[in-house]
Order: C-alpha cells, then structure tokens, then sequence
C-alpha cells in the first residue's frame, strides 16, 4: 500500500487531493486523486478511499507504465491467466517481493 502524498517527488511541491477532472477534462472513475499544485504528476485513488492507487507518475512515468502494460497484458489474457498469477511470476523472474512488482 502506497501512503498518501503530502510532497510531490519530482518537484517537492505540496500535493492536494482533489477532483481528476483537471487532467481530464472530466470526472473518471471515483473521480478523485492526488496532483501536485506545480507540475503534472498524479496518482487516482481506490474507490471508496483516499488511498492512492500507486505512487504519484509525472508524464514520463506515466508513458513507461503504459509501454509496461502493453507488453505485460496480453501475456496474461491470451494465456487466460489471472492478472496477480501473472504479477507474482514476474516478481520471482526479477527476484523482487510481489509487493514491489506491480506497474498500475
């Protein structure tokens, strides 16, 4: 579980919880995350929570995760696997705990 951003990493600006629509143009989802207030990095949240569902992504970040995705998904659905098999068998290839092994 990631805790809740006070700082930005990338800027160390503060970050505040608010609506997604400001990256959207509209609500998705729950419709909440955390932003930093000076530059473009951001985390959505669990429904139902203000737990962030990762950690806080900047636009590079936010591009690698979904080049990782794009490799990483069809893997586990044409396998018809499930997705945590799928990420518990990558954590043992790079010899990391499955905690670590997750790419949102």
């Amino acid at each position: 579980m990631y805790p809740i951003p006070q700082y930005c990493l990338y800027c160390s600006s503060k970050v505040i919880y608010t609506s997604n629509a400001a990256m959207y143009g509209k609500e998705y989802g729950n419709g909440k995350c955390y932003k930093c207030t000076s530059c473009d990095a951001y985390v959505g949240v669990h429904d139902g929570s203000k737990i962030p569902l990762g950690r806080l992504a900047n636009r590079q970040l936010r591009q690698l995760k979904k080049q990782c995705h794009h490799l990483f998904d069809p893997i586990w659905k044409k396998k018809k696997r499930l997705r945590s098999y799928a990420y518990e068998k990558l954590s043992e290839l790079l010899n990391i705990s499955i905690k670590e092994c997750y790419f949102g």
